[in-house]
């Protein structure tokens, strides 16, 4: 029998557990045994780092993801696609090196995965209007002030994941929801004002 799971992290503490034995007990319940273990390291969904700890490998990483996002079923596709383009429209035209292996990034990114990132940002933190969200996006923009040598790529401003290398969730999305009134030099018409400016040029 298929079954759709939720779990509230505040009733596992509730009930004395944390997220993560819950969901290792569920998976236990559910099958998890060596075999699995064995079949998910040939498949390199999970490898083992030098300290013999188990990680999920990037690629699998996303899958999990895509399918957590894919599965809430109160995600608008069609309404975070055309947020999506909303967002590149906002975002400046160009892109950045990677001095180590010359690649480059364009700043829009491109639309599927802003829109992906956006189903990961409501999953992790919660939704927001759409044009609380296109706000915030025209402060971030406007708060380089021109010079876009460090901003980051579309999809990366909305939702980044760097747990798989040590790191944590960022969102400069959420932290500029958050903090709509940052700085007294940003208020929200000369904000908007800045951005459509560019956004003129940009399109001359």
């Amino acid at each position: 029998m298929k079954q759709k799971v939720t779990i509230d992290e505040k009733v596992c503490t509730k009930q004395k557990m944390t997220l993560v034995e819950t969901l290792f007990a569920l998976a236990v319940k559910r099958g998890l045994n060596k075999d699995v273990i064995d079949n998910m390291l040939n498949r390199e969904i999970l490898v083992k780092d030098n300290k013999g700890e188990f990680m999920v490998t990037q690629h699998w990483s996303d899958v999990v993801e895509e399918i957590l996002c894919d599965s809430n079923q109160s995600l608008n596709d069609v309404r975070l696609l055309e947020l999506a383009k909303k967002i590149q429209e906002i975002f400046p035209p160009g892109f950045k090196r990677d001095e180590r292996t010359g690649a480059k990034y364009v700043h829009k990114s491109n639309s599927k995965a802003i829109q992906q990132a956006l189903k990961r940002f409501i999953n992790y933190y919660e939704d927001y209007p759409d044009e609380e969200i296109l706000t915030a996006t025209r402060h971030y923009v406007a708060s380089f002030r021109g010079n876009y040598s460090r901003i980051e790529m579309a999809n990366y401003f909305v939702f980044k994941d760097n747990r798989n290398k040590g790191g944590d969730i960022t969102s400069s999305l959420a932290t500029f929801l958050e903090n709509p009134n940052f700085d007294d030099d940003f208020k929200e018409g000369a904000i908007v004002d800045d951005a459509a400016n560019w956004l003129s040029d940009s399109r001359n």
